[in-house]
């Protein structure tokens, strides 16, 4: 019996001293985790040696790589993804571009303007496709194409033109800088304000007179634009037209017995300056018509040309197709305001000559003389090709040149 118990006794002994031996054993190693798989590091190799080399094949393991360990929070994975992200940003931005080039020459012009949103979104400063975007909603204006509209090529015109001045450079798809669709950076400017000068218009008039009087006193190929004379003589009768309001209104309000001459003096200076801008507006006219190859539009601005010199030639035509036939060889200019008007000469003194021009003497206007009419209306944003030029009298032509 006490043997038993001894026994027992050295048998919980050595069970209680084996447990500690039980616990000091070397614990079973878990699984390795993806994260930390060998195929990891191969695979991040192999990209890593094809991104010196081939970075489209580089992508494509990049996009494996990240397939199985994107989760992976470690230095590598966060080199990868940002390559992956780059390069597929790249892709994107060639591929939307090359649309963008696509469509232009197909003359898609609302995937042009889509492409465009997108490729300005991401580069504010890429003035190629603002420039492209702007000359093809031009042409595609009076187009059956509803998607070119005045707002999208005015908003262009404008962004590229502010870029070019900025100093920022149009490049096209390999880097290099081109002013496409145009020659040179002059021809670019002076089309972009032929275009914003054309949209402007009925909106803007000062502004668009100096971009055309810019352009037409240049020496680019946009001063031989057959529109550019078609606005521009818009815009002189409609400051004629203003003028002539004036001017009756003035003379309205002098009482008929008045007779102190010094009293019309004002009224005669507003009719001296509605002559010089009528005299303008012929000028521009007579350009557009010299410019336009059409016969049909020809003929209308022709019409229209003859009216407003008849009212300044006594009705007469007499040397007008001498005048458009040679217009082409005189520079464009501006006449100045006139401020004071010419000495009257005493009676039978007969014509004076002032600076090459004569001058007839005439009575002073009697109280709402008969006055030429200016008829030009409020211009629409609809534009024309040089075949189907609207007449002068209706609308400002804004149509682009060939």
């Amino acid at each position: 019996m006490r043997t038993l118990s001894r026994l027992l006794m050295l048998a919980a002994l050595a069970t209680v001293f084996a447990l500690p031996a039980f616990a000091q054993d070397p614990a079973a190693s878990p699984a390795a985790g993806p994260c930390d798989a060998q195929e990891k590091n191969d695979l991040y190799t192999q990209y890593y040696n094809l991104k010196k080399s081939d970075q489209a094949k580089a992508f494509d393991i990049a996009k494996q790589y990240l397939d199985k360990y994107g989760s992976c929070t470690d230095n590598y994975t966060a080199s990868v993804k940002k390559f992956h992200d780059a390069y597929a940003q790249a892709v994107g931005g060639v591929k939307l571009r090359n649309d963008f080039y696509a469509a232009y020459n197909a003359k898609d012009w609302a995937k042009v303007n889509s492409s465009a949103t997108q490729l300005l979104a991401s580069n504010q400063n890429d003035t190629a496709i603002a420039l492209l975007a702007a000359w093809g909603n031009y042409q595609g204006l009076g187009t059956k194409n509803p998607a070119a509209t005045a707002n999208d090529a005015l908003n262009y015109a404008n962004k590229a033109f502010d870029l070019i001045q900025s100093g920022q450079e149009p490049k096209d798809a390999s880097g290099a800088v081109s002013y496409a669709p145009f020659s040179s950076k002059d021809e670019a400017v002076a089309s972009l304000n032929l275009e914003i000068g054309s949209l402007e218009a009925a909106t803007n008039a000062d502004d668009a007179m100096k971009r055309l009087v810019t352009v037409a006193q240049g020496s680019t190929k946009a001063k031989e634009a057959s529109n550019l004379y078609g606005n521009l003589g818009f815009l002189y009768e409609k400051q004629a037209a203003q003028l002539l309001e004036q001017y009756k209104a003035m003379i309205a309000a002098i009482p008929a017995t008045e007779t102190d001459e010094s009293k019309l003096v004002p009224a005669k200076l507003v009719l001296a300056n509605f002559n010089r801008v009528l005299d303008q507006a012929i000028d521009a006219y007579a350009r557009q018509a010299a410019y336009t190859t059409d016969a049909t539009a020809k003929a209308d601005v022709m019409k229209h040309l003859t009216e407003l010199y008849k009212s300044r030639h006594d009705n007469k035509t007499d040397g007008l197709d001498a005048y458009v036939a040679g217009i082409k060889n005189t520079p464009y200019t501006v006449s100045e305001p006139i401020t004071t008007l010419p000495a009257t000469p005493a009676p039978g003194e007969g014509a004076t000559t002032t600076n090459g021009t004569t001058n007839t003497p005439t009575a002073a206007p009697v109280a709402n003389p008969a006055m030429p009419t200016t008829n030009a209306t409020k211009p629409t944003t609809t534009t024309t090709t040089p075949a189907k030029t609207p007449a002068p009298s209706k609308k400002p032509p804004v149509s682009r040149y060939h």
